[in-house]
């Protein structure tokens, strides 16, 4: 017998996306829903669109994983400025609204079409674990959110 495919059960459960839950801090709107359209099957994903949002919103949930782009048009710090805060980097002022932030173990993977300017070393040193270029490879950037989110949750359980 053959049943008819229906989509809403190919969508991951609650359960499933427990440990998979993204923020993505993307300012371009053609960008952002490429990577939804691409992530949201396997991935709940959010969007901020400069720092105040991200900050927002790291401040009411918890992330397994943060997409960040480099250049935010309209945001008051860029996208390396916004993983040195996370990371409490010692040479970056934290923002009062990012204070209380405790993201120094969520994985970050910059997401960005200037990886002439800045060398995958560069990122890692200042506290990315990855870089993506853009125009996207979402196969590559699926099994690199993957790995780091299985990373994290390990070292969590492990206590590190």
């Amino acid at each position: 017998m053959l049943r008819k495919f229906d989509r809403s059960t190919s969508r991951a459960t609650k359960a499933e996306t427990e440990f998979k839950k993204i923020l993505y801090v993307e300012d371009e709107d053609a960008n952002w829903n490429v990577a939804e359209l691409h992530l949201r099957d396997k991935y709940e994903i959010k969007r901020a669109k400069n720092a105040t949002e991200a900050f927002a919103l790291l401040g009411e949930e918890r992330f397994n994983l943060i997409l960040l782009d480099i250049q935010l048009a309209g945001s008051t710090h860029d996208g390396i400025e916004i993983c040195r805060i996370l990371k409490q980097h010692p040479l970056q002022k934290i923002p009062a609204a990012a204070r209380s932030l405790q993201c120094q173990s969520v994985p970050i993977v910059f997401v960005t079409a200037f990886s002439e300017r800045y060398s995958k070393e560069y990122l890692l040193e200042i506290g990315g674990d990855d870089m993506i270029t853009k125009p996207v490879d979402f196969t590559r950037l699926t099994l690199v959110s993957s790995r780091l989110i299985i990373r994290s949750i390990q070292r969590a359980s492990r206590g590190d």
